[in-house]
């Protein structure tokens, strides 16, 4: 067990199974997370599971009063806010509702409401929300359709970093620099609206509560993705959410509100409450080590939580600086060449190797935790000796004449072994040890 300390207050405490990490809050009294690591055949480790559970809830009020919080998280607050109509029914939700989001798709309107984009992981559960108000007219007119353009721009400038032409129109960089985009509003925004069975109708404003999951690659995750329409209920408050769902892949929540009516639709109150899973991170390794950046992913932590360092067989990870190293207790392994900066300490009982080689070149069968000699096949009788705990020379194959050897030495300690197993614990004739 090994305490880890950051200036004047411990970070972690490292054990054999995984972690023990404290969690700090101001005016809470200090509790502890139990994080656990799970390695593969060669020590990697390959995923971090917590006991840790944690509910936060993001909501979009709208009230002036806690604007600069919701602004921090959420696009399209300021920009449809406005006083709420006259006749809107009373919402207990805040204290004083006195604000509201309006979305109308006539010209100068505008179509995306609020709206947030954020990072989550397989097994979280997630819950949304959001009031929806819009007045009594006459018959609604659907025929005339909003153009695609109006519609993604409005998505590109919600979600992404818009580099404007003018003040009306975003660069085709900015909306290929988000998963929103034609084919994505052509193909599968429309079969989510197919998905609800009310959606679709033409009583009713086209206007939705959308919540959309992109995975790591920025392919759509349909069961963790949809639409709520609003209801044929004017005059009237509405609420749309989603009940509990489970995350079933790592990825990016879409939450946003939109109007694509030429009628006036009131949101307010958009919410969406996150319980956290137990998966904190998932990595995975080319052979000699280098972290696959583009298939491993974290979850969305705080900044005092301390990010595991003891990856690639094992070995601590160092990226400070940007160094990008395996520090053994012998040596430091280069993950981009697959190979020590330092010579091999055991140089003299591997001398058909190289002194910088890495595993002897097969880091599928070998791990060196060390950095002195590699462990691989039959060096599990090395390290237990199974019943008798005698230690086992065993000589690493790498050629046809030392792969001979290393049998007959395998061969030899699972024989020894077996016979004493056989003595101790079956054999009556042997008394017992």
């Amino acid at each position: 067990m090994a305490f880890v300390y950051k200036q004047d207050s411990i970070e972690l405490i490292s054990h054999e199974e995984g972690r023990i990490r404290p969690i700090y809050k101001t005016g809470d009294s200090i509790r502890y997370a139990y994080d656990y690591l799970e390695k593969d055949h060669l020590g990697n480790v390959r995923t971090i599971l917590t006991d840790q559970a944690d509910f936060t809830v993001y909501a979009a009020t709208m009230e002036t009063k806690v604007a600069a919080q919701e602004l921090a998280l959420f696009s399209n607050i300021e920009e449809t806010r406005v006083e709420k109509p006259s006749g809107y029914p009373e919402d207990k939700t805040t204290e004083n509702n006195k604000f509201v989001t309006k979305l109308s798709a006539k010209d100068g309107g505008k179509k995306i409401g609020p709206s947030l984009v954020l990072r989550v992981m397989a097994g979280d559960t997630v819950q949304i929300n959001a009031r929806a108000f819009y007045k009594s007219q006459g018959p609604i007119d659907d025929n005339q359709k909003v153009p695609v353009e109006d519609i993604i721009v409005g998505l590109a400038q919600a979600f992404g970093t818009p580099t404007t032409v003018n003040s009306t129109h975003v660069s085709d960089l900015a909306i290929n620099n988000t998963p929103f985009n034609a084919d994505f509003y052509n193909n599968n925004y429309e079969r989510l609206k197919e998905k609800g069975s009310e959606s679709g109708q033409a009583d009713r404003p086209k206007a939705y509560l959308n919540f959309v999951l992109f995975d790591d690659d920025f392919k759509l995750v349909e069961e963790n993705s949809g639409v709520r329409q609003v209801k044929e209920s004017p005059d009237e408050l509405q609420e749309l959410g989603v009940e509990k769902m489970a995350i079933t892949k790592n990825g990016f929540l879409y939450v946003y509100t939109s109007n694509e009516s030429q009628q006036d639709v009131f949101f307010d109150n958009v919410a969406l409450a996150l319980n956290n899973g137990p998966l904190l991170e998932k990595t995975h390794y080319y052979p000699f080590g280098l972290t696959m950046e583009g298939n491993s992913s974290s979850a969305l932590t705080g900044v005092n939580y301390a990010k595991n360092r003891k990856e690639y067989n094992g070995i601590e990870h160092t990226r400070d600086l940007d160094i990008n190293q395996y520090d053994a207790f012998f040596r430091t392994l280069d993950p981009q060449t697959g190979r020590w900066t330092q010579v091999d300490p055991k140089i003299e009982s591997m001398e058909m190797w190289s002194p910088y080689a890495s595993n002897y070149d097969n880091p599928i069968l070998y791990s060196d935790f060390l950095g002195d000699e590699p462990e691989g096949p039959g060096d599990g009788i090395k390290k237990t000796g199974l019943v008798t705990g005698r230690e086992y020379t065993l000589t690493a194959p790498t050629d046809f004449k030392s792969s001979l050897a290393f049998a007959g030495q395998y061969a030899l300690g699972v024989l020894n072994e077996g016979v004493e197993a056989v003595n101790r614990y079956i054999n009556p004739l042997v008394p017992a040890a």
